[in-house]
């Protein structure tokens, strides 16, 4: 026996066809979307949200100061001199869940590895680069484990501070210059301490002789 489709199973087809185009669509859009604007990595390690995988970050706090020397005046308010920008610091938490596609434990292995390493990592943010950080704290709670003790959901929380490769030319001539003076201390007294100069040797007066007289060599007395 043979059953033919009516004209009712055909729209129900149709309609499924283009749910299937609309979701493809959307899911190539998604795709290429977070080739362009990636959620963001530390270093190699990369956050991921996908059907697959969730790995990303929350509560992400990212502080930057300024640095100031308060100079006393007498009888007024203090003088402000700016010095310069301290370093940023960037602290943020990651919730990692067994369900959703990744190993707690692998994870968090990782990011003490990019510790342990001390190498700056570059952060980036979606299309923002905040630049090289090293890792300077990592905190971790195991909030379910299984009967055996494997961790099946890990709170991490990290803390970042940004690294600066070289110094201006003028703070290291200043460095280099106390380094020397630090070298020299001792060498000498109290007159080699830093910022006293070059010791000057003390200076020995010999009476000249009047006449014909003579100098006696031990008290440097006319005779």
């Amino acid at each position: 026996m043979m059953a033919f489709v009516g004209s009712g199973s055909g729209s129900s087809l149709l309609d499924v066809g283009q749910a299937a185009i609309s979701t493809g669509v959307k899911l190539l859009s998604d795709y290429l979307n977070s080739l362009l604007y990636p959620i963001g990595a530390i270093g190699p390690v990369s956050f991921v949200v996908s059907a697959d995988e969730v790995k990303t970050f929350e509560s992400f706090n990212h502080h930057s100061t300024a640095n100031f020397v308060d100079h006393e005046v007498a009888g007024g308010k203090p003088v402000s001199e700016f010095t310069g920008l301290g370093l940023d610091e960037i602290n943020f938490s990651i919730v990692l869940v067994a369900s959703t596609g990744v190993v707690p434990l692998t994870e968090l292995r990782a990011l003490e590895a990019l510790m342990a390493a001390g190498k700056p990592q570059r952060i980036s943010i979606g299309p923002r680069n905040f630049g090289k950080f090293t890792i300077r704290a990592i905190s971790d709670d195991w909030l379910h484990v299984t009967n055996k003790g494997a961790p099946l959901v890990i709170s991490i929380q990290l803390t970042l501070v940004e690294y600066v490769a070289s110094m201006p030319t003028q703070a290291q001539q200043i460095m280099r210059k106390d380094e020397i003076q630090r070298t020299e201390t001792g060498k000498g007294g109290p007159e080699r301490l830093p910022g006293t100069g070059t010791p000057t040797k003390p200076r020995t007066t010999t009476p000249k002789p009047s006449g014909g007289q003579k100098i006696d060599p031990v008290t440097r007395m006319p005779i």
